[in-house]
C-alpha cells in the first residue's frame, strides 16, 4: 500500500514519473512479474524491479517515456552481472503518469489570479508562481519566488504542460519568456498585445532564439472573444487551454 501512496502522492502533486512494471520473467530473477517500480526526477523514487543493469537501464529509459508521454513494451536480457541470471530475459512495461493538465501561471495579478480559479474548477492541476506573497488569492499552489532569473527550476516541465505568463512588467515578463523557452513545453502563453509580442520576439531574435522556438509562444494569449475584463480575459485563455487540450 504504500508504494501506491506514493504513486497517488507524486499524481496529487502535479508530478510526473513513470511506472515500471515486470510483466513477464524468463528464467533466474531477483523478482517476480508483477513487480512495480516508480521512477521520478530521474531516480527510483519508490519500489525496486531487482536492482543491478535492468533496473539502470529502466531509470534511463524512463526518461524517454516521460519526454513522449508514451508507454512502451521492453524486453531486456542480460548476464548475472546486470540483475537476470544468465540467458534471463525480462519483460517489461514503462507506463508515464503525469495528469497532461498541469498549469503554470507566472504572475498573480487581476488576469493570472482569476485564470488560476477557473483552472482549478476546470480540474487543472494548478501551480502560480510570483516573487510577491500578498499578490496570490487563488485554491492553486503557490510558489514563491526570491526572483526570476530560473523559475521554472525543479519544476520538470514537460511537452504537455502549459505555462502562462501573466506579469506585472514587461521586464518581467521577457525574462520569464526565456526561461519558458528553455523548457520542453508546447504551450506558452503570454499575455499582452501584438505590439508587446513583436517587441519580445524582436530582442529574442537577436538573442538567437529561432522562428521554431518561439512558434510555441501564443501571443496575444486566449481565444478572440472580445474579452475586456480579467474575468472574461481569464476565460478566454482557459478556453484556448481546453482546445489545446482536446487537440494533442
Amino acid at each position: 500500500m504504500e508504494f501506491y501512496q506514493k504513486v497517488m502522492e507524486l499524481i496529487a502533486s502535479g508530478g510526473s514519473g513513470v511506472l515500471v512494471t515486470l510483466v513477464a520473467v524468463e528464467g533466474s530473477a531477483p523478482r517476480a512479474a508483477g513487480t512495480k517500480m516508480l521512477v521520478a526526477a530521474g531516480e527510483v523514487a519508490a519500489g525496486t524491479i531487482g536492482g543491478g543493469g535492468l533496473e539502470r537501464e529502466m531509470v534511463d529509459l524512463a526518461g524517454d517515456v516521460l519526454n513522449s508521454g508514451e508507454p512502451q513494451l521492453i524486453t531486456y536480457a542480460e548476464d548475472e552481472n546486470a540483475g537476470l541470471a544468465c540467458g534471463g530475459r525480462a519483460t517489461v512495461f514503462l507506463e508515464p503518469l503525469q495528469t497532461g493538465n498541469r498549469l503554470f501561471v507566472i504572475g498573480c495579478g487581476h488576469v493570472g489570479g482569476a485564470l488560476a480559479r477557473l483552472a482549478v474548477d476546470c480540474a487543472l492541476v494548478v501551480t502560480v508562481l510570483d516573487d510577491r506573497k500578498e499578490a496570490c488569492e487563488t485554491d492553486g499552489r503557490f510558489r514563491l519566488l526570491e526572483n526570476y532569473d530560473d523559475p521554472f527550476a525543479d519544476l520538470d516541465i514537460g511537452k504537455r504542460d502549459m505555462l502562462v505568463i501573466a506579469g506585472r512588467s514587461h521586464a518581467v515578463d521577457l525574462q520569464v519568456l526565456r526561461a519558458a523557452l528553455a523548457t520542453e513545453t508546447e504551450f506558452i502563453g503570454l499575455l499582452g498585445s501584438k505590439k508587446k509580442k513583436d517587441a519580445f520576439f524582436a530582442t529574442l531574435r537577436k538573442e538567437g532564439i529561432s522562428d521554431e522556438q518561439l512558434a510555441r509562444v501564443r501571443c496575444p494569449v486566449g481565444l478572440s472573444i472580445g474579452a475586456k475584463t480579467p474575468v472574461e480575459i481569464a476565460v478566454s485563455i482557459m478556453a484556448q487551454l481546453i482546445e489545446y487540450q482536446n487537440n494533442p
